[in-house]
């Protein structure tokens, strides 16, 4: 059994917790370089409505349902995200009633592209799904 004055205990303490403190530093610093931030050349818009870059970023991956009014255009700019648009609640696919918005080519930089619903399209859109380009749009069942 090993005995130690409180002084030599404390800075034992003292020291284990800035070790602690450097490794969760080193952690956090690992996963903010491997979170990819976008651009603000990246951006997509609801009827007018638009997020650029980081803004962005919080909205990958997830699925929403749209207000009352179905939005009546839908824009894409940047070669790094799509929008997946649904007929049905819950980004639920339905026969052909889906449609992407957005290129995902980086040949077309920072260039737009846009889909206005309705006769063109036959639906107006009930949920969306924002996806990297480098991602696979989940199937859910």
């Amino acid at each position: 059994m090993m005995i130690m004055s409180k002084s030599a205990a404390g800075a034992l303490l003292a020291l284990l917790t800035c070790a602690l403190a450097l490794l969760d530093g080193i952690s956090a610093s690992r996963l903010d370089a491997k979170k990819s931030y976008l651009p603000e050349t990246t951006s997509f818009s609801i009827d007018g409505t638009e997020l650029k870059g980081r803004a962005v970023d919080g909205q990958m991956g997830q699925c929403f349902s749209v207000p009352e009014t179905k939005p009546a255009k839908v824009q894409v700019c940047g070669s790094e995200i799509k929008v997946m648009t649904y007929a049905m609640t819950r980004c639920g696919e339905y026969h052909t009633y889906q449609t992407q918005v957005g290129k995902c080519d980086p040949k077309l930089g920072s260039a737009c592209d846009e889909v206005e619903f309705g006769e063109g399209t036959g639906y107006a859109p009930m949920s969306y799904q924002v996806v990297s380009c480098n991602e696979k749009v989940p199937v859910e069942f």
